[in-house]
């Protein structure tokens, strides 16, 4: 286990997952962690609990990698060395601060600058643009940085969710994307799913007006879906994760929506992964219990679930 204020600089610690269950529904006032990594050459699965970073090898061992660390999304560079940062609150102010590192698959850690490293909203394209996804105050805007240091506002101002181009499209509460083969991002926002292509136009392609489920409380109001994790499938159906209905949905190419895995009451999806054809789901338990850490469980092709760790 690395203990990553040894690397990294001492830092407060701050309780940044906060949960409230009402019935079968989360209200989160800081969501947890989406970070999920597969090694598929040492057949090793990374994923954090907002303080820590879990491992689990190929005998399905699970043991902490990296301690002390306010990660929520993680990614595997092309040496399968792990990134992510460390986001934490500045003591005695309302202002955050990121530091960043990358650990060896063997553990060694050390810091990254700000030039080489990743926020848990940034992804990079083909060309080696930073595509910026941000929360600030009260605007969300989505922000490409060119290598030669041009940045470019493409999408978003005022919090609001509105679809269209540039600043007329409104954008509020960004978790995970992913790069889909069509050159265009997708993104899970608050509980929409949506699309950016390289021109800076918005559209949703999951929300309500397509068909999409609300989960309802115990009196049967309905309560808007969270979504957090996503990814994009083999066969370019969209895969995301929603906390408040507890259950992983596929999105299939004709606009198809289907329930992948329920997690049930006790247990809620916030991060998706697919690896060599299977889907890891990343959950977590539902109710604070003692000793109780996520879960990652793989769904088969042919739709078998089961618990990756065994110990």
């Amino acid at each position: 286990m690395i203990n990553c204020k040894i690397s990294l600089g001492p830092m407060a610690r701050v309780a940044a997952f906060c949960m409230c269950i009402h019935a079968s529904t989360v209200s989160v006032s800081a969501h947890p962690a989406w970070g999920i990594a597969i090694d598929t050459t040492r057949h090793v699965v990374y994923f954090s609990d907002l303080e820590r970073v879990w491992k689990i090898d190929a005998a399905g061992r699970k043991s902490v990698f990296l301690d002390d660390v306010h990660t929520h999304d993680l990614y595997l560079d092309t040496d399968g060395n792990l990134v992510g940062e460390n986001h934490r609150i500045v003591p005695g102010t309302n202002t955050w601060r990121y530091r960043y590192w990358k650990a060896t698959p063997n553990g060694q850690v050390r810091a990254l600058p700000e030039r080489d490293a990743i926020r848990f909203f940034d992804r990079w394209d083909a060309e080696g643009n930073r595509y910026r996804l941000s929360n600030e105050g009260r605007r969300a805007t989505i922000t490409r940085l060119t290598p030669t240091g041009k940045s470019t506002i493409l999408a978003g101002g005022a919090f609001g969710y509105a679809d269209g181009a540039g600043s007329d499209a409104r954008l509020r509460l960004f978790a995970d994307s992913v790069w889909g083969r069509d050159g265009c991002l997708y993104f899970t926002n608050g509980g929409l799913v949506r699309k950016l292509t390289r021109d800076g136009n918005v559209t949703t392609i999951v929300g309500p007006e397509h068909g999409f489920p609300h989960s309802v409380d115990a009196t049967g109001r309905p309560i808007a879906s969270r979504l957090l994790g996503i990814t994009i499938n083999p066969t370019r159906d969209i895969v995301f994760a929603d906390i408040r209905q507890h259950k992983v949905f596929r999105r299939a190419v004709d606009g198809t929506l289907t329930v992948l895995v329920d997690s049930g009451p006790d247990w809620f999806p916030s991060g998706v992964a697919y690896a060599d054809g299977r889907l890891y789901v990343l959950e977590y338990p539902a109710h604070t219990r003692a000793g109780v850490t996520p879960r990652v469980r793989i769904r088969t092709p042919t739709g078998e679930l089961r618990s990756l760790s065994t110990r």
